[in-house]
């Protein structure tokens, strides 16, 4: 597996897409194979009740209200043998007041179960949108967010693999521990 050659030694299958959930026996099975930690990905929190019994870590997208809401929900139901993760651009989490500054406290309370549950806050770090434009983003600024305005204190980024920005483009912070690249595809390919 290609993954593996690079040195990955974590890899999600985007569950709730493409009818990936189809594919999930196969997909464990060649990282089992390869050395790899298999998981799942799910991009809408609300579906994560679907997670597979036998995976080895789990990743929510939670981008939004919908999202968080979706996780908290299942939280009781999630068995904790196996490392969880939100993945944020802090949407669902963050509260802004009239003035549009962050009120620090309210943003907390909505971090809070998750947070107490024992998850790890992924950061995306992505220095391009979809659209290829720059984001301004930088792995300190997100961090400073998920702990400072959050209360995580298990915090990761990852990199956005899109918009024409490859791993390089992100040399500086890749020793950080636990990074993760988004769309390794677009690296393997």
């Amino acid at each position: 597996m290609k993954a593996a050659a690079l040195g990955f030694t974590w890899l999600a299958l985007e569950y709730d897409d493409y009818d990936n959930a189809n594919r999930w026996p196969a997909f464990r099975d060649a990282c089992r194979a390869s050395g790899i930690k298999p998981g799942v990905w799910f991009t809408n929190g609300q579906n994560v009740w679907q997670t597979p019994p036998d995976v080895g870590f789990l990743v929510v997208e939670v981008e939004g209200e919908g999202d968080r809401l979706g996780v908290e929900a299942n939280l009781p139901h999630l068995p904790f043998r196996y490392p969880k993760a939100v993945i944020s651009n802090f949407g669902g989490f963050i509260v802004k007041d009239a003035q549009g500054v962050t009120d620090i406290p309210a943003s907390m309370e909505k971090a809070r179960k998750i947070r107490e549950a024992g998850w790890t806050m992924i950061v995306e770090v992505y220095l391009r949108d979809d659209n290829g434009n720059p984001t301004g983003k930088t792995w300190e600024s997100m961090e400073g967010i998920a702990r400072q305005q959050l209360g995580f204190t298990s915090v990761q980024p990852a990199f956005g693999l899109f918009g024409g920005v490859h791993l390089p483009d992100y040399a500086q912070w890749t020793n950080v521990p636990g990074w993760s690249a988004y769309l390794l595809e677009h690296l393997v390919a």
